[in-house]
């Protein structure tokens, strides 16, 4: 097991910064690339070996300015992981980040995480 996944964000791409010490898993940026398989990947790789002992806390902490449809998809997947974990006794939470400006965003993180059963909350930064 890798104690952290770090990946470095660009313009298109998101920072991701996960560390399994902490439980804390942050992916912050724009995710606006052409295949988000690519880009998230390594990162439900991680998780999965992760989850074989994980922490007994975990934070998603996103704070991503921009998402497209395929990286929107992705989260759902890394959700959906992080859901199945609580359903199995884990301390999960998300917090979601989004800017004051865009209550387009605000909207889309609250349809999104009332998908799930994951405690979460939606803060401005």
């Amino acid at each position: 097991m890798i104690d952290k996944l770090y990946l470095k964000g660009s313009e298109e791409v998101p920072e991701i910064n996960f560390n399994a010490t902490t439980g804390k898993l942050e992916i912050s940026g724009r995710s606006i690339p052409e295949n988000a398989n690519i880009v998230f990947s390594p990162v439900l790789s991680w998780l999965n070996l992760f989850f074989e002992k994980p922490n007994t806390e975990i934070t998603l902490v996103l704070k991503l300015e921009y998402i497209n449809s395929s990286s929107t998809k992705k989260i759902i997947e890394i959700l959906l992981l992080l859901e199945k974990q609580f359903e199995k006794g884990s301390k999960i939470k998300v917090e979601w980040f989004y800017k004051t400006i865009d209550l387009s965003m605000e909207k889309k993180i609250s349809e999104l995480l009332g998908l799930f059963k994951i405690p979460s909350e939606i803060k401005v930064y």
